[in-house]
């Protein structure tokens, strides 16, 4: 027998009403209304870097951003997150880990991919310790 699956799949921006974890994405966006008003050009294009985006819409701080027309740059090293980026989003998506000096692009550092939104640079210098990390590092070089 066939089997026929039948699925909606429901806009997660739809079922979501913040996107923040604290609501800094308000908190952008009535300082820059604040300014507007100070102004007397406030039509200037708004423009985000959301580095280390992670997912498109939980815990996004740019999401709304861009709900109120800004353009943005989305920074997220993580491929796991490009996917929805790109289809959620209209921000450029680079992926890239950002860290260190000018001097230090393309530097070799170990990384936690698989941690997902608490992944990134694993050193004594970050969140992320090489040792915390139970062998999941992988090698990825700085932007």
């Amino acid at each position: 027998h066939p089997i026929y699956v039948f699925s909606k799949v429901q806009n997660e921006a739809e079922r979501q009403e913040e996107f923040s974890q604290a609501m800094q994405d308000r908190i952008i966006l009535a300082l820059s209304q604040a300014n507007d008003a100070k102004i007397t050009n406030p039509s200037k294009p708004k423009f985000f870097v959301d580095l280390a985006s992670n997912d498109a819409l939980i815990l996004s701080n740019s999401y709304r951003l861009e709900q109120n027309d800004w353009k943005g740059l989305c920074i997220e090293p993580n491929p796991i997150y490009w996917h929805k980026l790109a289809a959620y989003r209209s921000c450029t998506i680079v992926g890239g880990f950002v860290g260190g000096t000018p001097e230090q692009d393309g530097r070799e550092v170990d990384v936690v991919l698989s941690n997902g939104a608490g992944g990134g640079i694993a050193s004594d210098e970050f969140d992320n310790k090489v040792e915390t990390s139970k062998g999941k590092t992988e090698k990825r070089n700085l932007v």
